[in-house]
């Protein structure tokens, strides 16, 4: 079973021809919303279980790790934060399942701290899953997950629900700030 998150209407396109063409049941999850602008990164071939760099600044040491539905809000709190000069790099996930681990592993070890942002659940979601794998394989490494936390939210659209759970572009870039003063700037 395959899992893709597409980020932009390109990448749809590049996901579904890709479905058509493997023989495994294939899903793909993406949000009601309008799609984001198209990034370069969202045109490179798909690799099973890989992702794609979107942004590498050259002088983060703090990576987003995100899923194709929350790419623009993410993309927003890189660019709010760079105008406090805070550099962030942003790995697109693509695949929720399968995840190639060694992979991701590789990227993520790179990188003093990796913030997962998900617009699923936080509770056995992929970014609780990826932070398992983090903590154990790299085990000095800073993570955390911005998700939906295990509660009611009440009926809204997608502006006020990503709202009541911390993961519009302003609350992700605040939390990381917050996030990255509380672990990496004291040690």
């Amino acid at each position: 079973m395959h899992i893709l998150c597409p980020a932009s209407v390109v990448e749809m396109k590049s996901m579904l021809h890709w479905a058509l063409h493997i023989n495994a049941p294939t899903a793909l999850r993406y949000p009601k919303h309008i799609c984001p602008p198209e990034n370069a990164a969202f045109s490179e071939p798909i690799r099973i279980g890989c992702g794609v760099m979107v942004l590498k600044t050259g002088q983060s040491d703090v990576l987003f790790v995100c899923t194709g539905g929350i790419y623009e809000e993410t993309a927003l709190a890189a660019d709010i934060l760079l105008r406090h000069s805070f550099f962030v790099d942003i790995y697109h996930l693509r695949f929720i399942k399968p995840i190639d681990e060694e992979a991701f592993i590789d990227i993520a070890a790179q990188y003093t701290a990796v913030i997962m942002i998900e617009d699923g659940a936080y509770i056995g979601g992929i970014g609780q899953y990826l932070e398992l794998i983090l903590k154990a394989k790299l085990p000095m490494l800073y993570t955390a997950v911005f998700a939906f936390q295990d509660i009611i939210f009440t009926q809204g659209s997608r502006t006020d629900l990503l709202q009541c759970a911390g993961i519009t572009s302003q609350q992700i870039a605040t939390r990381t700030k917050i996030f990255y003063e509380m672990n990496i700037k004291k040690s």
